[in-house]
Order: structure tokens, then C-alpha cells, then sequence
């Protein structure tokens, strides 16, 4: 739900009771729309925007269905925040749900945790005092370590190199929320956007180049990126209104994020290519019912949220029940299944055990190709996950630039459209489906050189004498394996006449010719291949013939 908030954190409220429900409105009453934005620029840390009704006890659910279990449970584990007492505390749990462990114990809320690379150690948010640090333990829960010291300082999310060096974060510490990042020890703290709106909620891509966050500086919150420098900050949605945590899909190429995207003033799941675009539902829709904080599974395949129930009660808004859900991603037609239902649960974050990237190499190709020609690669994984996908490389001579062929392919071959005498390079690498993508070889693993043998091509004898029109007929054939693409015709009138474009690249082999009577027409062809080798013009005429002149 958007609302409006101040720093000061809203306490969870009362001891947790058994709850009646009992009609809280007429029945011609409704509650008001939750108003206002998502919060007041300059502090987006709190992870508390509503209270617990007083007296609510969720009852546990967890049990009410089996889970869904997704294909990579068995690699992966779920980090979370929970309220199991006086306080939200963090828990962590296996890839399905199961195995629900507390690592955390507080009278204070220790929130948004995140997992570095192979799920080694946590990065949370935690209440000191009154303001919000930046701390990082064990994924055991051992060796709690506290990073910034001063000003609110929180939704922190890991490098995503294995064993992360270095932290994104969001701090008030400048009068409004700005994005930060730090090393993993806590020292050279830099600040990335210097804007007067409000820009927070940090979130790293795959391959640690970019970093998305939301800002209000256009006057709606919405989704951003920039360079993991701080340069080239691009907004990614346009006028999406209430945007919140953005998260990038294992790949790189989409971002999910909470927003409103259908005004009813409670938070659904979307998801936006990392390049801008169409925004595409994942889930939500649902009267008094906030989805938000998504975490993509490490295979690509699902979205996890928290999904939180709301209530309007005297005068205010409260949440009753809150459970992570996962929904398929977009896609993948996956049935919407619940992973911890304690009923006080929500800010999930999905982390691979899998770090090992997998190995890819080129098929050798011959010396000589015809153009185009078909590459062809292929792949395995060390690691658990499996095979995802592959980026493919192409350099026109040995002295030539990398440019990108084929990028995040499923496939193992591909035709190229070679040019003939060009001698082309290729080169693969290959991620895996928890994301884990090896780097590019430092040398070639494939090349070849296409053929230059110009194809041959002839026009069909002619009848030496011919009435109104002719039927003009050509062929050819190319030696050097490419084939033939297109033929141009020439025609000329007369045989001291200049030679004129007819048919020019085209790839049929027949067409009507009308000339005039008493006038012969002399013509000749020419080909050119798939590998753009085309041949010379004849200096003699194919064939020609002459046009009747016609008398009564």
C-alpha cells in the first residue's frame, strides 16, 4: 500500500492475541483509499509502514497445501524477515520454504536481508537506536558486524560477484534518501546520485555494471538505472506512479518492482525490461492486499513477494497476515504457490548455492566456408543448476573488433552471413540457470575464411526472330558452394547500343521483354552469391533477337 510516513519508526503495536473479527463498517460504508505516496521523500528505510493490528494472531497456513517446489530449490535458499515476538528478525530457509531458521533476536527490527553469491553471508538492515545501520553476518547467523555508524542507512543488496566486495545502499545521511555504495568491510563510502528528489531502494545487475533504484526527481517514483559508477542515470518506466524495489532477473534483461499499476492504492508485482519499455503484471489486483519486495529465483522461473493482507480499523489502515508467495515469472506458466506462511513474513530475497560457472567451446569450422555458414557451440555445468544459456561473439579478421552475434541464446548453432574473402573469428561463453555466466575466452575458438568463387550465369538461347515479346529465360551456378542469391540482366539495342540495366537484383530467372519491331535486342547476365561474390559482365551478348516488322 502507498502511504505517507515519518522517520520515526511505527512501533509494532500491543501483544499478539487472538483476534475476532467482527463487521467493522455499515454496509453501505467502505474504507478510504490508502492515501498519498509511497513515502515521504528522503526516507524509504523503515521497514515497518504499517502496524500489526493490535490483537492480531495469523494463523499459520504453511501447511494448508504442499509447496510448489521450484526446479532449483535444491540450489538455492530464501532469506527473509519475520515478526516472531517483539520484533522483525531475520530468517533464512531452504529454496521451497522449508527448513525455517531464525538467525537473529532483537527487541528492535533487524530487516531486508540479502544474500551474497553462494548464499555465504547476509546483508540486513538493523535498528540502533533510532536509525537504521548497515550490518553483515554468517548465513549462519554468527559474526554480526555493523558497517555505518550514523544517519539512516538501509536496503542493502550485495556485488554479485561470489563472496560480493562491495555493497549498494540508500541513506538519508545528505537531508533525503540518496544511493551509496561501500566496500564489503565497510570503508570508501561513495555517493552515487546527488538529486533533491528522493532516489533509494539500490539494486545490482547481474554482472555488477549497473544498479537500479527508484527516484521521484520526474515526480513519479519510478524505475531507474545507472552505471555502477553513478554515471548515465536513465529512467527505465515512464510514468508508472508508485514504484518500489526493484529487482533484476538472473539474465540481466528485465527488472520486477512493486507498484500501483492499477490505481486501487495497493501495491502489485510488474516487470519492465532493463532497457524501458511496456510493463508486463505479474501479480496483485487484489482490494486490500499489498505485493511488494520481489526476488527473482536464481533460474529465472519464478518471482517471490511478500504478500501482505490490510485491514482499515478505526480510523486507520493495519496488516493482519503477511506470507511470501511465488508467481511465475514472465513466461513461464507457473501456478501461484505459497513458501513460508507464518502470516508474519515479507521481504524475501532468493540466493544461489551454485557459483560455479559452466564451460562452453566453438565446434571447429573448415579452413574455407561457403557464405553464409553455420556455427555451432556447445556447453556443460560443474555446478548443480544446469545449463542456461549463451552469448556468442563474431570478429571480421584477426585484427578486428568483438561485436556481439548471438546473446542469452538457448541454441547451439546459428547461420552467419559471411562475405566472401573474409576471414571471420568467433568465440562463446555460456551462463548457467542460476546466472553464474564464465567469461570470455581471451582467444578465438573457431574460425574460417568464406569462399570468393564468383558465380557463372548465362541467358537461355533466344528464337532469332520474335513477335510483340519475349519470354527471356537465365540461369547459373555458383562453384564455390555459397549458391546463388540474385542475377542482374542487361539489354542492349542493337549491336553498337549501350548496354542498360533490365532486371537487377533479383532472384527469379524469368521475365517478358516487348521491344520495337525491326530492332534486335541483344542481352547478357551476371550472378551474384550468398557470400555477396558476384560475377563480371560478359563482353559478348548471351543471345539476342530481332523483332518482326509487322506489315499488312
Amino acid at each position: 500500500m502507498h502511504h505517507q510516513s515519518t522517520k520515526q519508526t511505527i512501533a509494532i503495536m500491543g501483544m499478539i492475541g487472538a483476534l475476532l473479527l467482527v463487521p467493522l463498517f455499515p454496509a453501505h460504508a467502505q474504507p478510504p483509499t490508502p492515501p498519498g505516496p509511497p513515502r515521504e521523500p528522503g526516507y524509504q528505510i523503515d521497514q515497518s509502514p504499517l502496524p500489526l493490528l493490535p490483537g492480531a494472531q495469523p494463523e499459520d497456513r504453511s501447511g494448508d497445501t504442499a509447496n510448489a517446489v521450484p526446479a532449483c530449490a535444491p540450489w538455492s535458499k530464501l532469506t527473509y524477515a519475520a515478526y516472531h515476538g517483539s520484533s522483525w528478525d531475520v530468517y533464512v530457509a531452504n529454496g521451497d520454504g522449508s527448513g525455517q531458521t531464525q538467525l537473529t533476536d532483537r527487541d528492535k527490527p533487524d530487516t531486508a536481508p540479502k544474500f551474497d553469491r553462494g548464499c555465504t553471508r547476509i546483508v540486513y538492515q538493523s535498528l540502533r537506536g533510532d536509525e537504521y545501520q548497515i550490518y553483515i553476518m554468517n548465513a549462519d547467523g554468527s559474526g554480526p558486524i555493523g558497517l555505518t555508524t550514523s544517519a539512516n542507512n538501509g536496503v542493502p543488496g550485495w556485488s554479485p560477484p561470489a563472496g560480493g566486495t562491495r555493497i549498494a545502499f540508500e541513506s538519508d545521511r545528505d537531508g533525503n534518501g540518496e544511493v551509496y555504495v561501500m566496500n564489503a568491510d565497510g570503508s570508501g563510502q561513495t555517493r552515487l546520485t546527488v538529486n533533491l528528489a528522493y532516489d533509494g531502494m539500490p539494486a545490482w545487475s547481474p554482472d555488477g555494471t549497473h544498479i537500479a533504484f527508484v527516484s521521484n526527481r520526474t515526480g513519479l517514483y519510478e524505475v531507474w538505472v545507472m552505471n555502477a559508477d553513478g554515471t548515465g542515470q536513465t529512467p527505465v518506466t515512464s510514468g508508472v506512479p508508485y514504484a518500489q524495489y526493484p529487482c533484476w532477473s538472473p539474465d540481466g534483461t528485465q527488472i520486477a518492482f512493486s507498484n500501483d499499476d492499477n490505481g486501487d492504492g495497493f501495491m502489485d508485482i510488474d516487470v519492465v525490461n532493463a532497457s524501458g519499455g511496456a510493463v508486463t503484471f505479474v501479480a496483485g489486483h487484489t482490494n486490500s492486499v499489498d505485493y511488494w519486495y520481489p526476488a527473482w529465483s536464481p533460474d529465472s522461473e519464478w518471482i517471490a513477494y511478500g504478500r501482505t493482507e490490510l485491514i482499515y480499523y478505526n480510523g486507520n489502515w493495519y496488516w493482519t497476515r503477511s506470507d511470501i508467495y511465488a508467481s511465475g515469472a514472465p513466461g513461464y506458466v507457473h501456478t501461484q504457490t505459497t513458501l513460508v506462511a507464518s502470516g508474519r513474513d515479507w521481504r524475501p530475497h532468493w540466493g544461489t548455492l551454485d557459483t560455479q560457472a559452466p564451460t562452453s567451446n566453438m565446434t571447429a569450422l573448415p579452413a574455407q566456408s561457403p557464405g553464409p555458414f553455420t556455427a555451432s557451440w556447445s556447453g556443460s555445468d560443474v555446478g548443480p543448476a544446469g545449463m542456461g544459456s549463451y552469448d556468442v561473439q563474431v570478429k571480421d579478421g584477426v585484427a578486428g573488433a568483438w561485436t556481439d552475434w548471438q546473446l542469452g541464446t538457448t541454441a547451439t548453432s546459428a547461420t552467419y552471413p559471411g562475405v566472401g574473402g573474409h576471414a571471420y573469428y568467433l568465440r562463446v561463453r555460456a551462463r548457467d540457470r542460476a546466472g553464474n555466466l564464465a567469461p570470455w575466452p581471451t582467444s578465438y575458438q573457431a574460425t574460417t575464411t568464406v569462399e570468393t568463387l564468383p558465380p557463372t550465369a548465362i541467358i537461355q538461347p533466344l528464337p532469332a526472330y520474335s513477335r510483340d515479346s519475349v519470354s527471356v529465360g537465365w540461369y547459373g551456378f555458383d562453384s564455390g558452394g555459397s549458391g546463388i542469391k540474385t542475377y542482374d540482366v542487361q539489354v542492349r539495342d542493337g549491336v553498337s547500343g549501350d548496354w542498360t540495366d533490365w532486371q537487377m537484383g533479383i532472384s527469379t530467372t524469368l521475365a517478358s521483354f516487348s521491344g520495337t519491331a525491326g530492332h534486335a535486342y541483344y542481352f547478357r547476365t551476371r550472378a551474384t552469391d550468398r557470400a555477396q561474390s558476384t560475377g563480371n559482365w560478359s563482353s559478348v551478348a548471351d543471345t539476342h533477337t530481332t523483332f518482326l516488322l509487322l506489315t499488312d
